[in-house]
This record gives C-alpha cells, structure tokens and sequence, in this order.
C-alpha cells in the first residue's frame, strides 16, 4: 500500500510497544542496522513481527562480516561494566576518532584499542579513519539502544511494582472491590513518567553515528523520516532553521493512538485491521505527504494544501476514534515538518541530489 521511501530515525531497531503505533501511518518503514544478522540464523525467523511480516525492511551498511562477533563481544564486555557504562556513551565522540592525545589513556581509547588488530593499523591512514568512524558509530547506536530498552525494561517494572503496593494498600483497606480495571493507556502512561528526560548531548551523538551508516546506506533518497524522538528532531530542525534562517512548514492536527497493544503479534493485528478497514484513507495520507515533497514553496503553505490536509486530519481521527476510542488508548500527536528545497539527508550534511525536492520529517511523540 506504501509507496513512499520511510526511513525511521535515529533508532535501529523496533524494540518498545510505545512504537507501535508509526505502523498505522506507514506500513512499510525502512531501518538503518549497524550489526548484520548472523548469517548462520539466515533461515531462522527473527522475533521481530514486524520485520518477519515484511512492515520492516532492514539496511545494515557495510557489513562487518568476519569481525562481527568480535563486535558484539566488544559491545557485551561494556555492557557488563556497569559502574561506568553511561560514562562509556557520553565519551564517544567522532571528534576523538581521529587522534589520541598524550594524557592517561581514557576509556575511550581502551575501546579503540581492541578494534584494530595489528594488521588493521597498516591501512591507508584515510582507509583506518573511515572504518574507525564506522566502528564507533555502530558503537554509540548500539549502546544507546541497550540503554533506552534497559531503562524501559526498568520503568515497567517500577510502574509494576507501584500497581502491586496500591492494589495492596486498598486491599488493607478494604476496597478490594472498588478496583478499577486500568486501560492499556494507564499502563503506558506509567511507564513514561518512570522514564528519565533524554540527554540532549547524548542524542546528539547518537544522531551522528545514524548519519554515518547513513552516508553509507542505499536509502539516502527517502521521502519520509519519521521519528518518536521529538529530541533528535529538534536537532535538524534546529539546523535548518540556523543554515536557512527560516523555520520548516509545520502540519499538525494528526493524531494516532498513544498506545495500540502491549505485543507485537496484537499489535500486528489491530495495524493490519485499521489499514483494511481504511485503505482509502491510508492512500490519501501517502498522497499528501508525496505531495509535499514536490511542491514549490509558495504552495506549502498555501490554502489549498492545508485545507487537503484539514480535510484529511478530521477524516483520519474519526476513523481513529472508531477503532482506538482516546479514553481507553490515548492519543499522541503527529506532526508533518517540511523543509523547502532541502532534503532530510541533505540536513545530516550529506549530498543527496537523488532525494526529494523539500524534505519530510514526520515526528510521532
């Protein structure tokens, strides 16, 4: 049903309910990966539903072959050096790739010093550069992923933990049979106030280590970024606004459920029911967001496409709340940025003359 080139940033991997709900918008979404699959498993189903029924496709940028194992090796042995594993992340910057300095060695050059075997230091300066700065970026995304699934994993069982002491205080109190049965909504919303802010320095880091894999990948020309981190788009807007003096034009007024299933085969289910259901409309969104990355400038923010768009926005919703009613599911806003004559590949410094005329970036947070 998609035709449009959906590339979904800065993450790598789909590993949360809370980004469930993208699939509603797009069904087929595109991921940058920075670790191949094992080749061995190559007939083996991955435990992703999403990718095992085709709504992912995954690009994973020279692959490391050989020197895979020897990089999740890498990845686990910082993993289990917990005392200073967030300190880890915030030393990984692309800057340092490049030179040492002659003060104690950090643990950031610890880390560089186990990925290159003595052979390796004999490549062409440039040639070791390059491979370095991919090293590094597979590094950062992959760290920062097994932070963000550890601190979900925590947040769920500290919601848990607050469900089972006020179940039990009313017990006590004998109001046992007051219970209220909570909404998947509830659950969600538990989980998010558990999880801690982003750290922006982080974020960014962890942007341009997706930029790197991207200036290698074969999906540069995407019409569509989409994010659930409002702080990694922030970071391009930021950067259109500061090269163009001027700010992208902004389509709100979407909405998709916050949450639409607490697994990935419901999950599945309920996406694949809603576009059935709602084909024509699902079509009329991929039209429009196509259309947006051709117009000319005067018509982006021209009466005609907005009143398309208002058109679509009450349409979209009243379908939304037929099948995920807001009481029970929630809602979170979608918002559709789009940057004139500059291409979302083009904003993470790379010359995508093959992308579409205005970039789109759509945010679902």
């Amino acid at each position: 049903m998609n035709s449009l080139k959906t590339l979904y940033f800065p993450a790598t991997n789909i590993y949360s309910i809370r980004q469930y709900p993208i699939f509603l918008l797009f069904q087929k979404i595109q991921l940058l990966q920075p670790v191949e699959n094992d080749p061995a498993d190559a007939n083996k189903q991955t435990t992703d539903t999403f990718i095992n029924s085709g709504f992912c496709q995954v690009d994973t940028p020279c692959p490391l072959g050989e020197h895979r194992s020897r990089f999740l090796h890498l990845v686990e042995n910082i993993q289990n050096r917990k005392d200073d594993y967030a300190e880890q992340l915030n030393f990984l910057t692309l800057a340092a790739m490049s030179k040492t300095t002659d003060s104690t060695e950090s643990s950031e050059q610890s880390i560089i010093n186990e990925l290159f075997t003595p052979q390796d230091l004999k490549k062409e300066a440039a040639e070791q550069e390059h491979e370095a700065k991919l090293w590094q970026a597979r590094l950062v995304l992959a760290m920062g992923e097994v932070l963000d699934m550890e601190e979900e994993e925590i947040a769920k069982n500290l919601a848990s933990l607050d469900d089972d002491a006020s179940d039990l205080f009313k017990e006590l109190q004998g109001e046992a049979e007051w219970f209220e049965n909570e909404t998947i909504f509830d659950e969600l919303s538990q989980i998010e106030n558990k999880i801690g802010p982003s750290h922006t320095g982080n974020m960014k880091k962890r942007l341009n280590g997706w930029g790197v894999l991207l200036r290698e990948s074969t999906v540069q020309d995407s019409t569509v970024f989409l994010s659930t981190s409002q702080d990694a788009a922030d970071i391009l807007i930021d950067a259109f606004e500061k090269d163009k003096d001027t700010s992208p034009v902004v389509y709100s007024g979407l909405t998709v459920p916050a949450l639409i299933a607490t697994s990935g085969d419901e999950a599945l289910a309920s996406v694949n029911s809603f576009t059935e259901l709602n084909s024509e409309l699902v079509q009329t969104l991929h039209s429009q967001v196509d259309a947006l990355s051709k117009a000319e400038i005067a018509s982006l923010s021209g009466s005609l496409n907005k009143e398309k768009f208002k058109e679509l926005v009450q349409r979209w919703n009243a379908a939304s709340e037929k099948m995920f009613p807001q009481e029970e599911f929630g809602r979170i806003e979608v918002k559709i940025h789009v940057f004139p004559n500059v291409n979302c590949s083009q904003l993470m410094g790379i010359d995508a003359t093959e992308g579409p005329r205005n970039g789109v970036m759509i945010v679902v947070d």
